[in-house]
């Protein structure tokens, strides 16, 4: 049976987390749990969980620094990330780490189980692969479609509070040819899951401000 740690300031979020999990049917045990992430290092290191799952921000060390450390201390097993906060910057730290995936709050329990069926079949080769080809990728920097994937983003989130569906649409369509228009510089699949995150932030925060 696969052993997994739960990291997190909030109770209610670990409770959900606990609930949600199809612990049976996915083979997998909770064999410990942190508040912080300096509680949840030392856990870690006496546990050897074979998946972790953290929040970003939290008391004493937030999920990117613990991330930061683990992989420091040569802990290349699966990570899932969770976080309420609309910032693109924490998914692009993340990614670089070679964390499996970021979830946004609230959790929902299909996502959060195929996620960790992921991790369960991600052989450690594989994912000492993926460290080590994001940990020296920046993603979007220096890349030559940095700068116009920010200008859509301002126009789309524009469009948005507007209502303007036509410029909705046209917004998508230039990311899409950008994106797809150059096969030479076609992104990776991290940047890809960038994008993603990125367009559902903006999306979300709209959502959330009507």
């Amino acid at each position: 049976m696969k052993t997994m740690v739960i990291i997190d300031d909030e109770l209610w979020t670990r409770e959900v987390i606990k609930k949600l999990v199809s612990w049976s049917a996915l083979g997998l045990k909770l064999v410990g749990e942190a508040t912080d992430g300096e509680t949840g290092f030392e856990l870690i290191k006496k546990v050897h969980p074979d998946i972790v799952i953290t929040d970003v921000r939290m008391p004493r060390l937030n999920g990117i620094a613990l991330v930061k450390k683990l992989r420091r201390e040569g802990f290349n097993r699966p990570v899932i990330m969770i976080s309420g906060y609309d910032d693109y910057a924490y998914v692009r730290e993340a990614l670089k780490l070679g964390v499996t995936d970021y979830l946004l709050k609230p959790i929902r329990q299909e996502e959060l189980n195929e996620q960790l069926q992921r991790c369960l079949t991600q052989s450690n080769d594989e994912l000492k692969a993926t460290i080590s080809t994001t940990l020296n990728a920046d993603l979007f920097a220096d890349m030559w479609w940095h700068t116009s994937y920010d200008a859509i983003e301002k126009k789309l989130t524009t469009a948005l509070i507007v209502g303007n569906r036509s410029m909705v649409k046209e917004q998508f369509e230039y990311l899409l040819k950008m994106l797809t228009s150059d096969q030479s510089n076609y992104p990776s699949s991290d940047v890809l899951i960038g994008v993603y995150y990125a367009l559902l932030f903006t999306l979300q925060k709209y959502i959330q401000s009507v």
